[in-house]
């Protein structure tokens, strides 16, 4: 065991220390952080909606509506959340200005996609 200790302290954390090092990979480590509360708030809504009781859904079959709301409003966030985050963190990472970054990158991702459409 020890000498696969060693094998992995030697061989195999170097590459994996500088790839996580990486200013980019931390950029989107750190805006997908930023993103878990909305994934999180999502998740209840829908775990509360979903519960496969019989007498629990003829309880909530009032409240669907509303629970299909705050579950695609929380995960429909998620991807602006993300977007505005690396933006952040990235220029953050560049020593740029951060608020700049965080609010020039939605506006590029989307009009990529509107010239790819």
């Amino acid at each position: 065991m020890n000498n696969f200790m060693n094998w992995v302290q030697s061989s195999l954390m170097p590459p994996l220390a500088k790839a996580g090092n990486n200013k980019y990979l931390v950029s989107i480590r750190n805006s997908l952080v930023l993103t878990l509360p909305a994934v999180i708030s999502g998740s209840i809504f829908l775990i509360i909606a979903n519960i496969p009781i019989p007498a629990w859904t003829n309880f909530m079959k009032p409240y669907m509506g509303a629970m299909r709301v705050a579950v695609n409003g929380s995960f429909g966030i998620i991807s602006l959340l993300a977007t505005i985050g690396i933006g952040y963190e990235l220029a953050k990472a560049l020593d740029l200005d951060a608020i700049n970054g965080a609010v020039c990158r939605p506006w590029r991702s989307s009009s990529l996609l509107l010239i790819a459409n």
